[in-house]
């Protein structure tokens, strides 16, 4: 995959133009920008290269790919201002860094969120995929009034909340512990939550999301290694980013709050009714060895609780992994 860039002032400022995903003629573009037509043409070639698709059209011009829809800033602004303080950029290195860099001017309650990120990073390190105006990657930045110890089970109430949610639209979401959501065995969303500062109460969480929304097979999904789907890909139609945005991040944050009273008690049913693979043959797959069992949910504190030769048994690190094992996917 070719490596992200930063977008120009003037890039960003031509795909505002362009962002309504109609067509807007070489000649229009030429006399807002002041510039000539080969300049328009040059640039929209370069943000072609970089992987952001416009479509070229003889006799009506140039037109966004239908999959590529910027947030409404303003609008989503709007909605969240009760909750949260909303930063968006159009591109950004990583939103939990954003966050990071509010919590050091003591601010909190924030909702960062861009268009691309450059530097996204999932679960050990990971790259994160993150093709422009495509996705959802968002991050909250919130403090809690819980010490480090009460919060081995956030990353579960997140991808929890996110499910419940994408089921309420119409999209069978599962969960794979501790932090991936699925759609028909193949994932579409992560979760990484960080801590920043003292681990004393109250905490300051990282939470940051990424969904796989309108993203369509191409050339910058290469680099992904596993089997991944969208909201796209699955229903067949392109999403609004901004209202989706609104209806994960507000009940995402009220059930945070629940989760600050009550941990995950009176959760674990209902996780284990979204488990992909609850009463399944799975292997965890830790540093040091690897051990099969039959997936059997979770308990209290966010631990996976595996059936095995020993009896049941609960693990609170390593990943979940069904390669190899007879009948399943990857």
């Amino acid at each position: 995959m070719s490596e992200q860039t930063h977008l120009t002032a003037v890039e960003v400022a031509l795909l505002s133009i362009l962002s309504n995903n109609q067509f807007h003629s070489g000649d229009k573009l030429a006399e807002h920008f002041d510039v000539s037509r080969a300049a328009i043409s040059k640039w929209i070639k370069q943000l072609n290269e970089k992987q952001i698709a416009i479509h070229s059209v003889k006799g009506k011009g140039y037109q966004l790919a239908q999959y590529i829809q910027l947030i409404d800033e303003h609008k989503l602004k709007q909605q969240l201002c009760e909750l949260l303080t909303v930063d968006y950029q159009v591109v950004s290195d990583s939103t939990n860094d954003t966050v990071k860099q509010y919590f050091k001017n003591n601010q909190s309650n924030i909702l960062a969120i861009t268009e691309q990120q450059l530097a996204g990073r999932g679960r050990r390190g990971r790259q994160w995929v993150s093709p422009f105006a495509q996705n959802l990657y968002f991050t909250l930045g919130l403090e809690l009034d819980l010490p480090i110890s009460e919060l081995s089970g956030l990353s579960l109430a997140v991808g929890l909340s996110l499910t419940e949610t994408l089921n309420r639209l119409a999209i069978p979401a599962k969960l794979k512990w501790p932090n991936d959501i699925y759609i028909e065995g193949k994932k579409v969303a992560g979760i990484l939550v960080e801590l920043d500062g003292a681990f004393d109460s109250p905490c300051r969480v990282i939470i940051g999301v990424g969904i796989n929304i309108n993203m369509q097979v191409g050339q910058h999904t290469q680099a992904i290694d596993q089997d991944w789907t969208s909201l796209s890909i699955f229903s067949g139609k392109i999403w609004s980013r901004t209202q989706l945005a609104q209806q994960l991040s507000e009940p995402l944050y009220q059930d945070i709050e629940l989760f600050t009273q009550h941990g995950l008690k009176n959760k674990v049913e209902l996780w284990q009714s979204y488990d992909h693979f609850y009463r399944r043959p799975i292997r965890l797959i830790m540093p040091n060895n690897e051990i099969a069992g039959v997936g059997r949910g979770i308990d209290e504190s966010g631990a996976l609780l595996l059936e095995t030769a020993n009896g049941i048994e609960r693990f609170i690190g390593g990943e979940i992994s069904v390669r190899g094992m007879v009948g399943q996917e990857k």
